[in-house]
Protein backbone atom coordinates (compact mmCIF):
# COMPACT_ATOMS: atom_id res chain seq x y z
CA UNK A 1 0.00 0.00 0.00
CA UNK A 2 1.21 3.24 -1.21
CA UNK A 3 1.48 6.42 1.17
CA UNK A 4 0.75 9.80 0.54
CA UNK A 5 2.39 12.26 2.86
CA UNK A 6 0.58 15.61 2.28
CA UNK A 7 1.85 18.19 4.57
CA UNK A 8 -0.03 21.35 4.64
CA UNK A 9 1.48 24.23 6.93
CA UNK A 10 -0.14 27.22 8.02
CA UNK A 11 1.87 30.49 8.35
CA UNK A 12 -0.22 33.50 10.29
CA UNK A 13 0.87 36.82 8.30
CA UNK A 14 -1.43 38.81 10.37
CA UNK A 15 -4.59 37.94 12.32
CA UNK A 16 -6.13 41.27 12.93
CA UNK A 17 -5.48 40.86 16.76
CA UNK A 18 -7.22 38.62 17.46
CA UNK A 19 -6.71 36.79 20.59
CA UNK A 20 -6.39 32.81 22.12
CA UNK A 21 -8.07 31.05 24.86
CA UNK A 22 -5.85 32.88 27.47
CA UNK A 23 -6.20 36.57 25.87
CA UNK A 24 -3.13 36.61 24.52
CA UNK A 25 -2.77 37.91 21.10
CA UNK A 26 -1.34 35.05 18.42
CA UNK A 27 1.98 34.51 17.02
CA UNK A 28 2.59 35.73 13.51
CA UNK A 29 5.34 33.73 11.44
CA UNK A 30 6.40 36.46 9.68
CA UNK A 31 9.95 35.25 8.70
CA UNK A 32 8.80 31.48 7.98
CA UNK A 33 6.37 33.24 5.72
CA UNK A 34 8.79 35.05 3.99
CA UNK A 35 10.58 32.01 4.06
CA UNK A 36 8.21 29.78 2.11
CA UNK A 37 7.78 32.48 -0.73
CA UNK A 38 9.12 31.91 -4.19
CA UNK A 39 9.24 35.15 -5.94
CA UNK A 40 10.47 35.73 -9.71
CA UNK A 41 10.91 38.64 -11.48
CA UNK A 42 8.21 40.07 -13.01
CA UNK A 43 7.29 39.85 -16.91
CA UNK A 44 7.85 43.10 -18.56
CA UNK A 45 10.03 44.55 -15.50
CA UNK A 46 13.01 45.78 -17.42
CA UNK A 47 12.78 49.16 -19.40
CA UNK A 48 13.67 49.29 -22.88
CA UNK A 49 14.72 52.86 -24.07
CA UNK A 50 15.32 54.25 -27.39
CA UNK A 51 16.72 56.92 -28.50
CA UNK A 52 15.36 58.87 -31.96
CA UNK A 53 16.47 62.31 -32.58
CA UNK A 54 15.21 64.40 -29.94
CA UNK A 55 12.80 61.67 -28.43
CA UNK A 56 14.41 59.16 -25.51
CA UNK A 57 11.21 56.61 -24.95
CA UNK A 58 11.81 54.16 -22.30
CA UNK A 59 8.94 51.19 -22.39
CA UNK A 60 8.25 50.84 -18.77
CA UNK A 61 5.22 48.08 -19.35
CA UNK A 62 3.34 46.13 -21.79
CA UNK A 63 1.06 44.00 -21.95
CA UNK A 64 -2.05 42.46 -24.31
CA UNK A 65 -4.30 45.76 -23.01
CA UNK A 66 -1.64 48.59 -22.66
CA UNK A 67 1.52 50.39 -22.47
CA UNK A 68 3.44 52.36 -21.08
CA UNK A 69 6.40 55.01 -21.19
CA UNK A 70 8.22 57.40 -20.62
CA UNK A 71 9.41 60.25 -23.16
CA UNK A 72 11.70 62.60 -22.72
CA UNK A 73 11.76 65.44 -25.55
CA UNK A 74 14.36 67.99 -25.69
CA UNK A 75 13.30 69.98 -29.35
CA UNK A 76 10.90 68.55 -31.91
CA UNK A 77 9.81 64.80 -31.98
CA UNK A 78 7.01 64.20 -34.87
CA UNK A 79 4.29 61.30 -34.23
CA UNK A 80 1.82 59.19 -35.89
CA UNK A 81 -0.75 57.10 -34.30
CA UNK A 82 0.09 53.82 -33.36
CA UNK A 83 -3.06 53.24 -31.01
CA UNK A 84 -6.82 54.25 -30.33
CA UNK A 85 -6.19 56.31 -28.47
CA UNK A 86 -3.18 57.96 -26.06
CA UNK A 87 -3.03 59.14 -22.45
CA UNK A 88 -0.66 61.78 -21.83
CA UNK A 89 0.51 63.50 -18.33
CA UNK A 90 3.44 65.60 -18.52
CA UNK A 91 6.04 64.90 -15.28
CA UNK A 92 8.20 68.18 -16.02
CA UNK A 93 9.30 70.98 -18.27
CA UNK A 94 6.96 72.67 -21.26
CA UNK A 95 6.25 72.85 -24.41
CA UNK A 96 3.63 72.91 -27.28
CA UNK A 97 1.57 70.20 -28.59
CA UNK A 98 0.80 70.85 -32.18
CA UNK A 99 -2.41 69.02 -33.77
CA UNK A 100 -3.31 69.50 -37.36
CA UNK A 101 -1.98 73.23 -37.36
CA UNK A 102 -3.11 74.11 -33.92
CA UNK A 103 -0.60 74.81 -31.02
CA UNK A 104 -1.52 73.88 -27.47
CA UNK A 105 0.62 74.60 -24.64
CA UNK A 106 1.86 71.70 -22.33
CA UNK A 107 3.51 72.15 -19.02
CA UNK A 108 4.11 69.74 -16.17
CA UNK A 109 1.26 68.56 -14.03
CA UNK A 110 -0.29 68.72 -17.29
CA UNK A 111 -2.63 66.05 -18.79
CA UNK A 112 -4.79 65.05 -22.03
CA UNK A 113 -5.96 62.65 -24.52
CA UNK A 114 -5.09 62.40 -27.83
CA UNK A 115 -8.48 60.39 -29.33
CA UNK A 116 -8.66 58.13 -32.23
CA UNK A 117 -9.18 60.76 -35.27
CA UNK A 118 -6.01 62.47 -34.11
CA UNK A 119 -3.70 60.60 -37.04
CA UNK A 120 -0.28 62.85 -36.45
CA UNK A 121 0.91 64.86 -34.09
CA UNK A 122 4.41 66.89 -32.95
CA UNK A 123 5.64 67.99 -29.60
CA UNK A 124 8.08 70.35 -29.19
CA UNK A 125 9.70 71.84 -26.26
CA UNK A 126 11.99 70.13 -23.48
CA UNK A 127 9.95 67.70 -21.54
CA UNK A 128 9.19 64.54 -19.58
CA UNK A 129 5.60 62.56 -20.36
CA UNK A 130 4.04 59.14 -19.24
CA UNK A 131 2.34 58.08 -21.95
CA UNK A 132 -0.10 54.65 -22.21
CA UNK A 133 -2.09 53.93 -24.53
CA UNK A 134 -4.57 50.45 -25.51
Amino acid sequence: MKHNNLVIRLYRVYDFDRKDDQGNLRDLHLEKSIDALTIGEPANSRPVTTKVDDLKSTLLVASDFFAVYKWEISGKADFEKTADYSLFSVLDGQGSLNVDGQDYDIAKGGYFILPSDVQAWEIEGNLELIVSHP
